[in-house]
């Protein structure tokens, strides 16, 4: 990660700002992450921007309609949004 954060320049907070994915079993103990982990995080982190760049006007709303829509990325990966939850 920091490699990739010195090749593009990205800016950075500070060192503690960098983010981590942590995974636990069913019992909350620490499982190693993996690489479909990374994946479906990522997958997850790329839809979201989309739902909200699509329905940011639900975040202000006092009583926002119901929206729910499937986002499938380059991988294959459907993530689902509903919102209000």
């Amino acid at each position: 990660m920091l490699r990739e954060i010195k090749t593009h320049r990205w800016p950075v907070a500070r060192a503690s700002a960098y983010p981590t994915l942590f995974c636990v079993d069913r019992n909350m103990h620490p499982v190693p992450v993996s690489q479909r982990d990374y994946r479906i995080m990522t997958a997850c982190a790329s839809a979201f921007l989309v739902f909200f760049a699509n329905h940011r006007n639900i975040f202000d709303a006092e009583r926002a309609t119901v929206v729910n829509t499937s986002l499938v990325d380059e991988n294959g990966l459907t993530v689902n949004f509903t919102a209000p939850y």
